[in-house]
């Protein structure tokens, strides 16, 4: 009876440990029509976007993360890390899930400050920075368009606060 349980799930256990997982899939959904375009018409090569490095810097960052931490967190998550060190008390095993969007938005916040976006004007008696908004945010960006600029605000954050993280990936 073990023998076929376990028999039966090997076939399940071996998919899911050769299952190859895209490292910035956002990047590689935005990649995709450029090679439906290579395959459909092969004698021509399409124009690169503007957005190629930016998925590479952006899937070096995960990379990194993945290496430093053990995993791969997604946008929020790396907004999460920033909110974290912004407020300096480091991790708390413990937090609640509007301790953890509070940190998330201080993350937002640090990072839209590398834009040009948000400015710190004091600090709150619980330990939060005061934010001011400095330069009206773009109204009219589709989603993708947002994610894009919170990852070159990222990125740029940590240019900015952790230069060695691009020498470590």
């Amino acid at each position: 009876m073990q023998v076929r349980k376990w028999f039966h799930r090997a076939p399940r256990m071996a998919q899911r440990r050769n299952k190859v997982r895209p490292r910035a899939v956002g990047c590689a959904a935005r990649l995709y029509p450029l090679y439906a375009a290579m395959a459909s018409s092969p004698g021509t090569i399409p124009t690169a976007r503007k957005d190629d490095a930016l998925c590479a810097r952006w899937a070096m960052l995960q990379r990194w993360t993945f290496n430093r931490f053990g995993r791969e967190p997604d946008l929020e998550g790396i907004l999460f890390l920033i909110g974290i060190q912004e407020l300096g008390h480091g991790y708390l095993s413990d937090l609640d899930k509007a301790r953890k969007e509070q940190l998330v938005l201080e993350g937002t916040y640090s990072a839209l400050e590398t834009l040009g976006y948000y400015e710190r004007v004091g600090m709150e008696n619980n330990g939060h920075w005061i934010w001011e908004l400095r330069s009206p945010l773009p109204a009219d960006l589709s989603p993708e368009a947002e994610e894009r600029m919170l990852q070159r605000a990222v990125l740029r954050y940590f240019d900015n606060n952790l230069k060695q993280w691009t020498d470590e990936s």
